[in-house]
């Protein structure tokens, strides 16, 4: 417990990012016109694979169908702890009516600050950005 609330301590204060929960993603800052829902099995999030779907619409509530989504996971680095910058990110494919899913890898459990991207034709038309907490 007391390296889960180490770890959890070391985040930004960036006020774009809500708390974290141990339930999976917080009430997060959305950017841009789509609305963008995330979602991950197991949840609470674990460290390893994890199946990611995200669903975007549009201002009229239209399903997306067109765009590229990327989900980023980002821990900044704890020298106290020896442990470097983590970062990655996935692409996910659309499957059907605004949903895009894929599969993430998190590689060890602790808090992650995590940004969907939403982009079409090659311009970001959202964002949305939150932490979770990932379990060992």
């Amino acid at each position: 417990m007391a390296t889960l609330l180490a770890i959890a301590g070391c985040g930004s204060k960036d006020a774009t990012q809500a708390p974290a929960t141990a339930t999976g993603a917080a009430a997060a800052a959305d950017t841009g016109s789509v609305r963008i829902d995330y979602r991950a099995d197991p949840d609470p999030p674990r460290a390893g694979a994890s199946e990611v779907q995200v669903t975007v619409m549009q201002p009229d509530g239209a399903p997306m169908t067109d765009a590229e989504v990327s989900v980023s996971y980002y821990m900044p680095a704890m020298p106290s702890m020896n442990m470097p910058e983590m970062r990655d990110v996935f692409p996910l494919a659309h499957r059907s009516d605004g949903t895009y899913s894929g599969t993430a890898r998190l590689s060890m459990g602790g808090t992650w600050q995590v940004t969907v991207a939403v982009a079409q034709r090659g311009e970001t038309v959202g964002k949305k950005r939150f932490t979770i907490i990932a379990r060992e």
